[in-house]
């Protein structure tokens, strides 16, 4: 799922303008909320795809993929190093939802449709 896209970029900036990226921040303290919002991501995968949204975990300064496997990724220097919750970067690398969890996919989901970039890509698919 997803691993191909995961492979070609070296810097979390390489995913501007093309993708979405949502960061599930793990933890000692919140791994059932990233078992479930791994979970969430898998059950629905057609609408990540659909818009141009990506998931990485971040774990102890390194990404892994939804399948725990670490990617070579590096983080540009505006995300925080720990969070308890996700963050979700927009295609033009800024930061548009920063929550606790556990993950609300309508929210996630709503904000993004929300945005003028994704209103123009819906625009165009219909």
């Amino acid at each position: 799922m997803m691993q191909s896209v995961y492979t070609n970029a070296q810097d979390l900036t390489d995913y501007t303008w093309k993708n979405r990226v949502l960061i599930l921040y793990k933890n000692k303290s919140n791994i059932e909320e990233i078992s479930s919002a791994v979970k969430e991501v898998k059950q629905n995968n057609i609408e990540f795809k659909e818009r141009d949204l990506l998931v990485f975990i971040y774990e102890d300064g390194e990404f892994l993929n939804t399948s725990n496997k670490t990617i070579n990724l590096r983080s540009p220097n505006t995300l925080p190093k720990s969070h308890e919750g996700y963050i979700l970067i927009g295609k033009d690398g800024g930061i548009k939802l920063k929550e606790l969890y556990p993950i609300n996919l309508e929210q996630l989901f709503n904000r993004i449709d929300s945005m003028p970039m994704r209103k123009s890509e819906m625009k165009l698919n219909n």
